[in-house]
């Protein structure tokens, strides 16, 4: 992974922790498995309830001007089918989960 990937990559987290109350956040698909290409998108996956639509356009916004010329996918686990929630948890890395 290229600098400005790892850049990204803590970037784009710690937007996530800061707009959606530190939530779970999962990394997924090819960055996960360690088979992502130059271009590979990233893929997260967040442990957390939408927030309003004010704040999301917002956390939208920052999350396109840090990737730049990449792309970011952002799935919330409440909203997607069990099946596909299985398939994230099973296949990905954790990047961040509170302590309780």
């Amino acid at each position: 992974m290229s600098e400005r990937e790892k850049q990204i990559l803590n970037n784009s987290a710690s937007v996530i922790k800061e707009y959606l109350n530190h939530a779970r956040i999962l990394l997924f698909v090819s960055r996960a498995k360690g088979t992502s290409g130059k271009n590979s998108d990233f893929d997260f996956a967040v442990d957390s309830r939408k927030p309003d639509l004010k704040t999301l356009e917002k956390f939208y916004e920052k999350l396109d001007d840090i990737a730049g010329l990449y792309s970011i996918d952002l799935v919330f686990l409440n909203d997607v089918d069990t099946g596909f929630r299985n398939i994230i948890l099973k296949n990905c890395k954790i990047l961040y989960e509170r302590n309780n």
